[in-house]
């Protein structure tokens, strides 16, 4: 019988950005998620070796330290994206309110000078619980 595949899971993305939030010292991330060294051990396991779920290899382990591999660099953003997304929808839960409006805008330097920006703050008067990301 085949092996399962292995799932890309909240709690193993949640690891990552833990990880590199602490510079990539594991003993300090573990305490933060509040879990055991087996676990996170098993976590660092499934990002540093190539898996179903990860595909190429996202850490790779230099001294004590953990640092990202180019796959991880790569994917880290969108990764810190989903993990802020769910802890918001969490508070959104918990607090039993709507998720605050949130708006993330790409373009150029020059554009948010001249036309973006003081749109943007007329917005905000109106809209005032809602963010932008530019």
């Amino acid at each position: 019988m085949p092996r399962p595949r292995t799932r890309l899971s909240i709690e193993l993305l949640e690891t990552l950005v833990t990880l590199m939030d602490a510079e990539g010292d594991a003993s300090i991330a573990q305490k933060k998620l509040g879990i055991n060294q087996p676990s996170m051990s098993k976590r660092l396991a499934l990002l540093q070796n190539r898996s179903d779920a990860t595909g190429p290899p996202w850490l790779t382990r230099t001294g004590k330290r953990w640092e990202l591999t180019v796959s991880g660099r790569e994917l880290l953003p969108a990764v810190r994206e989903l993990v802020h997304r769910r802890r918001l929808l969490e508070t959104a839960i918990d607090n039993q309110s709507p998720v605050v409006g949130h708006v993330w805008l790409c373009c150029g330097e020059e554009a948010v000078r001249s036309f973006v920006r003081p749109a943007i703050l007329e917005f905000l008067q109106t809209c005032t619980d809602t963010t932008f990301r530019v």
